[in-house]
């Protein structure tokens, strides 16, 4: 049988985690075979950030996007072509860098 650790601690609320949890019911007499862990978002966000928008402007080629120049924390603005009607400078936005996940 599967059981979900978030599920668990709704019915025992506990700060411990799942390891020490898993140790507790084998000690009681449960057994555990295992434990697999699933992000809440496939690849767990790898690669995304948060930026802030430092300008935005209409695409030279393009009526529906956007060039946006976005800090992403390296010191280096980031030039990212987005789709976003709405972007605007002074926006806070999550930005997936190359490789992103």
């Amino acid at each position: 049988m599967n059981i979900s650790f978030r599920g668990l601690r709704d019915v025992f609320p506990t700060t411990c985690t799942p390891e020490h949890a898993a140790a507790v019911l084998t000690a009681t007499g449960l057994e555990v075979e295992g434990i697999v862990r699933h992000d809440d978002v496939p690849g767990g966000l790898e690669g995304v950030v948060v930026g802030r928008i430092l300008t935005a402007e209409r695409h030279p080629n393009a009526d529906r996007l956007q060039v946006c120049t976005v800090d992403i924390g390296t010191g280096t603005p980031a030039t990212i072509v987005c789709g976003a009607a709405n972007a605007r400078a002074g926006l806070t936005v999550a930005a997936a860098l190359p490789g992103a996940v």
